[in-house]
């Protein structure tokens, strides 16, 4: 990976295979009024390019399995040197692998926030379909009581919640240790232990 400064991880998942489901429902890179037209959209992206430039920061983008198409003009900033890259399954098979390298986490209902959340690093989440969503998926836990992190309304939220939470990453820090202990609450070492747990069982 490439790493001039700070690393922003952009992951936002689809949890279903239903094909049929992923056909008609795609996710939101940016979900804002800004990227839903080319001329604002161009506009929007300047900005984007111009806020990561100045803060020294890259933006990897981690898109699901089955939903990575129509996204023509973000793939063409996808060049060395760029300060937006794709991390998909082609250069990263297993994102768990490199999660710690991550100096923020923006997502919208992977779970993978859970384990990011061991690393006591900030996260945003963007909910922006949080609704249907619930209303076709569901979820086990509210999902505003467990997700510690801004949720921007808008374009200008997002960037200011970026900027907030790279250089003062105790916001919020209270909210993630509670999610954390309630996710969590084996933090340590335990391979070993559970290894000679499931030995004394067998023998």
């Amino acid at each position: 990976l490439e790493r001039k400064g700070l690393s922003v991880l952009l992951l936002l998942h689809l949890t279903c295979f239903d094909m049929s489901y992923i056909h008609y429902y795609s996710t939101k890179i940016f979900p804002f009024v800004e990227f839903e037209h080319d001329q604002t959209r161009e506009i929007a992206l300047k900005e984007l390019l111009l806020f990561l430039e100045q803060h020294k920061c890259i933006l990897y983008i981690r898109m699901h399995l089955y939903d990575k198409t129509g996204l023509e003009w973000l793939h063409q900033l996808d060049v060395p040197g760029s300060p937006i890259r794709f991390l998909n399954e082609d250069r990263c098979p297993d994102i768990m692998e490199i999660l710690n390298i991550f100096d923020l986490l923006i997502t919208d209902y992977s779970s993978i926030y859970i384990d990011y959340l061991l690393l006591h690093k900030p996260m945003i989440f963007l909910p922006y379909d949080k609704e249907e969503y619930l209303a076709d998926r569901g979820m086990n836990f509210d999902y505003d009581q467990v997700t510690p992190g801004p949720k921007p309304k808008n374009y200008k939220e997002l960037l200011n919640s970026i900027d907030e939470l790279l250089y003062n990453q105790n916001n919020y820090e209270q909210q993630r240790e509670e999610v954390n202990q309630f996710f969590n609450e084996i933090q340590e070492p335990c391979c070993e232990k559970i290894c000679s747990y499931v030995k004394d069982i067998v023998l």
